[in-house]
């Protein structure tokens, strides 16, 4: 990682959860894709609901259980765009409703004490981040906010992974002894 970038997701993290309800961090950008439109929606700067710079879009103080019948989802990730270049910070899914959710998913090129954890989306904090996304032309529909998805997959179990990756392994070893011992076969054969 640049040492810029570094620092910036560091000081980033030290902001967002440690400074005043008052005070901002320095979030100018954030991007917002979900299941009513293709793509990425930005909203930089003003145009960004001020819970989402500043702390208060949900409490990280008070993780909950995993909610049930969750809605559709909307992937959410907060970064810095200084003109040159963009620095994402984190990324949460997003479930509105009454109230909302929050499945915080990680810090970018990092992790941080909120990864993996549902939080409750502060009252009206949802609605102000839908009224942005809805100034900026998104179209929701009944329809689609009543369909249901997965809530979040869950990680790949690591022993499965790497046992799979030892069969695959073993298996091809294998299978390249039983070539080269063949081919030996035939060479003697041959002679």
């Amino acid at each position: 990682m640049k040492p810029f970038k570094l620092l910036f997701v560091v000081a980033a993290l030290a902001a967002a959860l440690s400074l005043p309800a008052s005070a901002k961090a320095n979030f100018n950008l954030v991007t917002v894709s979900g299941p009513d439109w293709f793509g990425e929606i930005e909203l930089m700067g003003s145009e960004i609901p001020e819970s989402l710079i500043v702390g208060g879009f949900f409490d990280p103080q008070q993780p909950i259980n995993p909610p049930a019948n969750l809605g559709r989802g909307y992937l959410i990730t907060r970064g810095y765009d200084d003109d040159r270049e963009r620095y994402l910070f984190d990324r949460m899914m997003y479930f509105p409703g009454a109230p909302g959710y929050v499945y915080y998913l990680e810090i970018v090129d990092g992790s941080g004490p909120y990864d993996g954890r549902w939080f409750a989306v502060e009252e009206g904090e949802g609605e102000a981040l839908m009224s942005a996304l809805a100034a900026e032309g998104v179209h929701f529909s009944v329809e689609t906010a009543a369909q249901r998805l997965e809530v979040v997959p869950e990680p790949p179990d690591l022993m499965s992974a790497l046992g799979i990756g030892l069969a695959a392994l073993v298996g091809g070893l294998a299978g390249w002894v039983l070539r080269a011992a063949l081919d030996r076969s035939r060479l003697a054969n041959a002679t």
